[in-house]
C-alpha cells in the first residue's frame, strides 16, 4: 500500500542514526498483492519519495526487501546432525526439498537460512520467489541509476542487518 524510504548514515562511534526518511501511500492498482501491475505508477511514487527525502538516488547504495506476498517461505524442521551440513550440501537439498513441496513458481529463485533454536533443533527456513519479479523490481531501482547492494526475500532481514548484533531469536 506504500513505498517507505529510510536513508540511515553512521556516526564515528559507529552508531546508526536516520539522515532522512519519506513515505509515499501507492493507488491501490499501483501494486496488487506484491505484483507491481502499474510500472509507471510506481516510477512515480518513487519520484514523489526521493523529493519528500530531499534525496538524489543516481548512486545510492540501496537494500530492499521483495514484498512479502511475492515470496513463498516454508520451514523445515532439522534432526541434530543438520547443524554441521555444508553450504553446497544445503543449496542441493533445499533444491530437492523445493521439488518436493510442489509449489508451482516458474521461475523459482531459492534462498535459505538455517535457523538453529538449540543445540538440539533446527529448522531449514526455504524463500522462494519467481526470478521475473525481482527483475522487475531490479529494473526498477536500475533507472533511477541506484546500485542494488541486496534484494531480501524476508523483509525482517532488513532489520536484522540494520540492527546488528541480534540474536537469531530477537
Amino acid at each position: 500500500g506504500s513505498l517507505e524510504l529510510v536513508n540511515f548514515g553512521k556516526r564515528r562511534d559507529a552508531v546508526y542514526t536516520i539522515h532522512d526518511q519519506a513515505r509515499v501511500v501507492l493507488d491501490p492498482e499501483t501494486i496488487v498483492h506484491g505484483t507491481i501491475v502499474d510500472e509507471q505508477k510506481v516510477l512515480a511514487a518513487l519520484t514523489e519519495l526521493f523529493a519528500k527525502a530531499h534525496l538524489d538516488p543516481e548512486g545510492m547504495a540501496v537494500v530492499s526487501a521483495l514484498p512479502d506476498g511475492q515470496v513463498i517461505t516454508k520451514a523445515i524442521p532439522l534432526a541434530e546432525a543438520a547443524h554441521h551440513l555444508d553450504a553446497e550440501f544445503t543449496d542441493d537439498l533445499v533444491r530437492s526439498l523445493y521439488d518436493s513441496l510442489g509449489y508451482h513458481i516458474p521461475r523459482p529463485r531459492l534462498q535459505w537460512m538455517l535457523h538453529r533454536h538449540s543445540q538440539n533443533y533446527s529448522e531449514l527456513i526455504i524463500f522462494a520467489a519467481d526470478v521475473r519479479t525481482i527483475q522487475q523490481w531490479e529494473a526498477i531501482f536500475r533507472s533511477f541509476r541506484m546500485k542494488l547492494i541486496v534484494m531480501e526475500m524476508e523483509s525482517l532481514a532488513l532489520a536484522r542487518a540494520l540492527l546488528h548484533p541480534l540474536s537469531g531469536h530477537d
